[in-house]
């Protein structure tokens, strides 16, 4: 059997320092480029996250002051005697501002009994007002157009006693009314330091599905879901059939993060996602409504996977840089150890072999 070299030998031992270098080096920058990648992405869709979330406050805000100024308008005709009260002037305001916001689903006017000209049995008579007279209609879009319709009596209805209980505006927990998704500002008449009944605003917030599905890069390892802080689920742009289901009842270890986005702050954390199966980044921003203490939940789902795939790449390409330059070394090395050491030791060994001889 041939016997290695002592230059094949120091060739070996160089080329696995290399390596052991080249390998280490190689880790160690897909590591730190891992993470970097990271952190980039979940700068990114948190800035995305933002954007969305402004828009829809935006929203809110403005549906928000269409309600103020209803009650404002109502407010201004309370302020009036009695006699010259007119509840057919508040409807035409009713529908005029309904006509002004899109996103404006129906106004509610909601009045205690004789609460607001006193004149519920002079009006019992008439078919709008078919709970005793009482001032309690209901101004909404139909696609006919606008039309006002009767209430019946709304003393059990959370949008209606909860502001008058409260003594301040409260939105209630989204529901679905004819396959449109709405949810309800409430928010309590005053007059005179006392609490006369209650506007409700209904908001349309359907569109919201169709934006979060239309948002470019979307997919099952990708999206973004719209929460109320009931976790009703509003939109879910992977998933339309995710809508009205309840996002703490798939998931009770949510809860927490719930409570703190409610209460206005920011949350993330890392786990397995139910959509796509993939270990992803969640991200929870609250979205802040106009004029009450409650506030939505925005989510994004990213996976892992997806956020550092560029880095996966660009890992395997530098490990292949690596391999060959690690090649191309050890070649150059074979070259410089064999002309510089190994052929210098294998002529000496024959010239020390020849004077061996010669003297024997």
């Amino acid at each position: 059997m041939k016997r290695k070299t002592i230059g094949s030998k120091l060739v070996a031992i160089i080329s696995l320092a290399f390596a052991v270098v080249f390998a280490g080096k190689g880790i160690y920058d897909g590591f730190v480029d891992y993470r970097q990648s990271l952190t980039e992405n979940t700068a990114i869709v948190q800035t995305q996250n933002d954007s969305i979330t402004h828009d829809l406050e935006s929203i809110f805000a403005e549906t928000s002051q269409s309600a103020r100024d209803m009650v404002a308008l109502i407010k201004a005709e309370l302020a009036l005697p009695v006699e010259q009260r007119s509840r057919d002037k508040l409807l035409q305001y009713s529908k005029t501002l309904l006509a002004e916001n899109s996103t404006l689903e129906a106004f509610g006017i909601l009045f205690e009994p004789n609460a607001f000209d006193a004149k519920d049995t002079d009006f019992s008579a008439v078919p709008l007002y078919r709970t005793q007279g009482r001032f309690i209609t209901y101004t909404h879009k139909t696609a006919a157009g606008i039309v006002i319709d009767g209430v019946d009596d709304p003393a059990d209805e959370y949008w209606y006693y909860e502001p008058i209980r409260r003594k301040q505006p409260v939105l209630c927990a989204p529901y679905d009314y004819e396959s449109n998704i709405v949810t309800t500002l409430a928010m309590p008449i005053i007059h005179e330091g006392k609490v006369l009944g209650a506007l409700n605003a209904d908001i349309n917030v359907t569109f919201m599905q169709k934006r979060l599905a239309g948002i470019p890069g979307t997919s099952k390892e990708n999206f973004k879901i719209l929460c109320a802080d009931n976790g009703s689920v509003i939109a879910n742009g992977a998933d339309a059939s995710k809508v009205m289901t309840n996002q703490l009842e798939v998931n009770p270890e949510l809860q927490s993060l719930f409570e703190s986005t409610a209460r206005g702050e920011k949350g993330m954390y890392t786990t397995f996602s139910r959509i796509s199966g993939l270990r992803s980044t969640v991200l929870f921003s609250p979205v802040f409504i106009n004029g009450v203490d409650t506030n939505w939940i925005f989510i994004s789902v990213t996976s892992i996977h997806l956020s550092t795939a560029n880095v996966v790449r660009t890992v395997l390409i530098n490990m292949l840089h690596y391999a060959v330059g690690l090649i191309v070394m050890v070649g150059l090395l074979f070259v410089l150890v064999r002309n510089m050491v190994s052929k210098p030791l294998r002529a000496t060994s024959i010239a020390l072999k020849e004077i061996a001889e010669g003297d024997g």
